[in-house]
């Protein structure tokens, strides 16, 4: 099926129901939907699941009845979504380099800032075990982890 074609369903959809759900919620599902459309569903699956988060976390907050607690953990709680949603562009959506040389002088000069569109390839799988945080201390603390380390056990995924 034609990807205007499913957008469209989904719009009429959207205007059928969009009196009986929160606003909110429609326009997260909406960006998921449109995401996933494209083909950047791991995106739309990460946005859905902090949103998600967020909403859960403020639904939390709400029941806290002290006020200078209330205000102390939501400002505590805001910076650390901004901090969080601000290193996951950064890895996985947008980059800032400086060339540092004139390898690609006729294209590229040195001291050129350009910005880089991680979307364009999907995020980089890791090629073994031990490239996944949390999960290589285990495969570290085994007898045979020195060697093992730069052994490539999983195919290049994009």
């Amino acid at each position: 099926m034609n990807k205007s074609i499913e957008f469209l369903n989904f719009y009429i959809l959207f205007k059928k129901y969009s009196k009986h759900i929160k606003k909110k919620y429609l326009i997260l599902v909406l960006l998921f939907v449109v995401l996933t459309i494209y083909g950047v569903f791991w995106l739309g699956g990460t946005i859905l699941i902090i949103a998600l988060l967020y909403l859960s976390i403020n639904y939390l907050l709400s029941l806290i009845k002290n006020i200078f607690i209330k205000k102390l953990c939501k400002g505590i709680f805001s910076f650390l979504i901004f901090l969080f949603v601000a290193i996951g562009i950064r890895v996985f959506v947008v980059d800032i380099y400086l060339i540092p040389s004139s390898s690609m002088e006729n294209t590229l000069y040195p001291k050129d800032v350009i910005l880089v569109n991680k979307l364009k390839y999907g995020p980089n799988l890791p090629k073994s075990p031990y490239e996944i945080p949390w999960v290589n201390l285990y495969y570290l603390l085994q007898d045979n982890s020195k060697e093992a380390v730069t052994k490539r056990i999983w195919p290049v995924k994009r």
